[in-house]
């Protein structure tokens, strides 16, 4: 089974090349594609020649654009899908939870796991808080919860062919929507208990916009799960989660004092 990861980059992030690494040491079958402005090719080729470089949509069609380019320009047959950004890694599971979900029984299907948030330097910070049940996540998502992140989230063939593009309408959240569509048109989740990701923390950053992303939040959940959950299976999830990711509250209250998530990403 091959795996088409799709890096977006201006090709100026001073992580790329320890995002490259990260890629590259994966013990797995993969085509990578770096799409970047077309002024950045010829370099981009010339640092990363076992990447296959291509022009992104411009300016215009901002990081999602960029996914969307790199997934129609892929040169050869794959059978799952993930994106990484330049400035992110893989997490050290990752090979081995691609190993164990990559089957013919999950073309029509979504894997994902655990996600660290990590420093400029590399360095884990805390464990980002994810929901175990995909089951809830309409439950969560309605009440401004994000359950899990994109970082490692594999997407079958057959799901990304039905759901299509990303949407370039959002300026934080095009990700979220694109797990919501598959959510919602009844594509299977299945969690793994491992370490998939690493998202970076740094100033400056474009999710460091609190306001739009709660905004864009509230926005997709509407959109794609429009009908209310009763507030007893509502209350459930919230605990559920909140009982799951204890340990990582704890650890973030050891680390960083008592910050939620948006207040990690503001700051």
């Amino acid at each position: 089974m091959r795996l088409l990861i799709v890096t977006p980059t201006l090709g100026q992030s001073p992580y790329l090349g320890e995002t490259m690494g990260c890629i590259n040491r994966l013990d797995i079958s993969i085509q990578h594609i770096i799409c970047c402005p077309e002024t950045k090719i010829a370099e981009l080729r010339s640092r990363f020649p076992r990447s296959y470089v291509v022009a992104d949509h411009g300016r215009q069609a901002g990081l999602y654009g960029a996914i969307n380019a790199g997934l129609s320009a892929a040169p050869r047959p794959w059978d799952f899908f993930t994106y990484l950004n330049d400035d992110d890694l893989l997490g050290m599971h990752f090979g081995t939870m691609f190993k164990r979900h990559a089957t013919a029984e999950n073309l029509r299907t979504v894997g994902f796991g655990c996600i660290w948030n990590i420093d400029k330097s590399g360095r884990k910070v805390t464990g980002m808080t994810v929901g175990p049940y995909p089951e809830q996540y309409p439950a969560l998502l309605q009440m401004g919860i994000s359950p899990t992140g994109q970082q490692g989230m594999v997407f079958g063939r057959e799901v990304v062919e039905t759901i299509g593009a990303y949407s370039t309408q959002y300026k934080i959240c095009g990700d979220l929507d694109y797990w919501c569509r598959a959510m919602a048109a009844g594509f299977r989740f299945i969690f793994y208990p491992l370490e998939a990701g690493c998202f970076r923390l740094q100033g400056g950053q474009i999710s460091g916009d609190v306001c739009t992303l709660r905004d864009e939040l509230r926005r997709i959940a509407r959109i794609h799960f429009p009908k209310e959950v009763p507030v007893l299976q509502s209350k459930l999830a919230k605990a559920t989660y909140r009982l799951y990711n204890a340990r990582r509250y704890f650890q973030r209250i050891l680390r960083l004092g008592f910050k939620r998530s948006y207040q990690l990403l503001e700051s």
